[in-house]
């Protein structure tokens, strides 16, 4: 396990508007088209980095908690306020280069809890038939602490989840008007 301690990823500012995490950010191509920095991105990694470790990190929440906008942002991307739900499990590769100047392979997993409905019959992956705690170096839960939905998913998240596997609860939503910047006290005893 690789400990994060002081490693922390510090935000900075990129080219424009875009911030990314320090490492990432001045080292892969960005660019306003999401799926071309993707393809950069992976021509990055694939040339010019050599991972010294490679971790799994496994977001959790219900819908509409912001699961795919950290990865967004993680990926040093704008926001973008136009809701889009994600379909099925997704995962993206994040190259991070940690103030220690390790090299780190961040395999970022947005994970839905129950698949959106599709017209084929191919198999879609959710957190229903895939064990993402068991594979996952460390697990981000999602909540909007305005939503009893959000907080009872964490709650049993935490409860079921290995002792040695570390867990962030990150709550979002905070500058809305309607949102209490206080923990949830359902999950204060964790």
């Amino acid at each position: 396990n690789i400990s994060m301690g002081n490693e922390q990823a510090v935000p900075q500012q990129n080219q424009g508007n875009q911030t990314g995490f320090q490492g990432a950010s001045d080292s892969i191509p960005v660019s306003q088209n999401s799926s071309q920095n993707y393809l950069l991105s992976n021509s990055f990694i694939q040339q010019s980095f050599t991972p010294d470790y490679k971790i799994a990190i496994v977001i959790r929440g219900p819908r509409k908690t912001g699961k795919t906008t950290l990865i967004t942002r993680m990926r040093g991307f704008a926001f973008d306020p136009e809701y889009q739900a994600t379909p099925s499990i997704e995962t993206t590769e994040i190259p991070w280069r940690s103030p220690a100047r390790e090299n780190i392979l961040v395999a970022a997993w947005d994970t839905v809890e129950h698949c959106l409905p599709q017209l084929d019959s191919k198999i879609q992956l959710d957190a229903t038939n895939v064990d993402t705690i068991e594979k996952a170096d460390a697990v981000v839960i999602m909540i909007d602490n305005r939503s009893e939905e959000s907080i009872n998913l964490a709650e049993k998240l935490i409860i079921n989840a290995p002792d040695n596997l570390p867990l962030a609860v990150f709550s979002n939503f905070m500058d809305l008007d309607n949102s209490s910047p206080l923990i949830p006290s359902k999950l204060m005893q964790y």
